[in-house]
C-alpha cells in the first residue's frame, strides 16, 4: 500500500509539473531557461518550447503524507461502520440463522468486511484518475491486491478487538490479557478473603435449576469488556468479571447477569435489525431503579415477564433472590408480585 501511495502521489506531482510545462511563458520570463527544438524536415519550420520541469522541495513527500492521512481517516470510518454493522447483524433475527459463538462472530467479520470494505476499494480504483502508465490489467491487479491485503489487516484488527472486549468469542487464547475465573488460582479455598468464584457460580446454577437456562457451557472470565466499563458484564454465553472482583455482592450480581444470559438463550434480544439492542443502548431510562409501584400495577393488569424491559426482568429476579436468601425487602403484597414475575423465569412460566 505504501508503494502504491508513493507511486500515486508522485504521479500527481508529475502531472502537475507537466501542466505547468504546457503553460505559455509570460513577457517577463527569462527565455534563456527554455530549450528550443527546430524541425527542419519540412518546408515550414516548427519550433517547440520546453519548459524546464521543477518540483517544489519535499512536494512528493508532502503529497504522500496527506494521502496517508486520508487513508487512515477512511480506515477509521470504514472500521467504525463495520463494527456497527456487525453488532446490528448479530442482534438481528434471521429465523433459525443466528451469528452466535466463535464461528458466528468470525462469519460476521468476513461478511461485513465484504459489504463495507471491498465496494469502497473497488469504487476508489474506478473513480481515481489513472496515470498514463497504468493499464487496465495493472489497475485490476492492484485493486485485487489491495482488497486481499486490506481484508487481512482489517480482519486482524477485528480479531484483536474481539480478544480485548469479548475474549470468549475469539480464536486467540485468553492469556495473558484475560484468564478463566473458574480455573484460576484465585478460586482456591485458602484465598484470604474467602471468595470462591466457582462456588458462587455453582450457587447460581442451583438457583436457576428449574429454568431453561443452560449454564453448562457458560464461561466466566476475568477481563474482557468488564474491565473498562463495569465490575461484571454478561454477553451471549459468557460472564466477564473485572480482575480481583469477588465479594458478597457478587452472588447477587451473578444472578442478575445470569438472567441476561437467559434472555440471550431465549432469543429475546434478537429481532429485526437489532432494534431491541439499539433501543436498550440509547434508552436513557435504563439507569433508573425498578419502580415497585409499577410492578404491583403490572401484576394487577396481568402482565408477563416479557412485557418488562430487559434490565427490569433481570432486576426482578435479582430482587426475588435477595428476598428469599437475605430475608429483606418488601411487604407481602410487593413480594407476591415479585415472586409471580420471577418464577416465570425460574420455573419456566413463559
Amino acid at each position: 500500500i505504501l508503494l502504491q501511495v508513493k507511486e500515486f502521489s508522485c504521479d500527481i506531482m508529475k502531472a502537475q509539473s507537466l501542466a505547468v510545462g504546457n503553460q505559455r511563458p509570460s513577457f517577463d520570463t527569462n527565455f534563456d531557461e527554455f530549450e528550443v527544438e527546430v524541425d527542419m524536415t519540412d518546408d515550414k519550420t516548427e519550433s517547440t518550447i520546453h519548459t524546464p520541469v521543477t518540483k517544489a522541495p519535499g512536494g512528493c513527500f508532502l503529497t504522500s503524507f496527506c494521502f496517508v492521512i486520508e487513508v487512515l481517516i477512511f480506515s477509521c470510518v470504514c472500521l467504525s461502520v463495520n463494527i456497527i454493522l456487525m453488532v446490528t447483524l448479530f442482534f438481528s433475527n434471521f429465523g433459525k440463522v443466528r451469528f452466535r459463538g466463535v464461528a458466528g462472530w468470525h462469519a460476521l467479520i468476513f461478511l461485513t468486511l465484504g459489504i463495507c470494505l471491498c465496494p469502497a476499494i473497488f469504487l476508489y480504483y474506478i473513480l481515481r484518475v489513472p496515470s498514463p502508465q497504468d493499464s487496465r490489467k495493472k489497475i485490476r491487479r492492484n485493486c485485487a491486491a489491495t482488497m486481499l491485503f486490506s481484508l487481512l489487516i482489517f480482519g486482524c484488527v477485528l480479531e484483536l478487538l474481539l480478544w480485548v472486549f469479548l475474549p470468549a468469542e475469539s480464536f486467540l487464547p485468553l492469556q495473558p490479557l484475560n484468564s478463566d475465573a473458574l480455573s484460576s488460582l484465585r478460586n482456591e479455598p485458602y484465598r484470604p478473603d474467602g471468595c470462591n468464584i466457582s462456588s458462587v457460580f455453582e450457587q447460581t446454577k442451583i438457583f436457576f435449576a428449574n429454568s431453561t437456562l443452560d449454564l453448562s457451557s457458560t464461561k466466566v472470565i476475568y477481563g474482557g469488556a468488564a474491565g473498562p466499563f463495569r465490575d461484571i458484564l454478561a454477553f451471549d454465553n459468557a460472564i466477564y468479571l473485572k480482575k480481583n472482583t469477588c465479594s458478597e455482592l457478587l452472588k447477587i450480581w451473578m444472578v442478575y447477569h445470569a438472567t441476561i444470559l437467559w434472555q440471550f438463550q431465549k432469543g429475546l434480544w434478537f429481532d429485526s435489525f437489532g432494534k431491541s439492542f439499539w433501543n436498550f443502548v440509547f434508552n436513557q431510562e435504563h439507569n433508573r431503579d425498578l419502580d415497585f409501584t409499577m410492578v404491583q400495577r403490572a401484576y394487577e393488569e396481568g402482565w408477563i415477564i416479557e412485557d418488562f424491559e430487559f434490565r427490569d426482568q433481570a432486576e426482578l429476579v435479582q430482587r426475588y433472590y435477595i428476598s428469599v436468601t437475605h430475608n429483606s425487602g418488601h411487604n407481602k403484597t410487593s413480594f407476591v408480585a415479585l415472586k409471580h414475575f420471577a418464577l416465570q423465569i425460574l420455573h419456566d412460566g413463559i
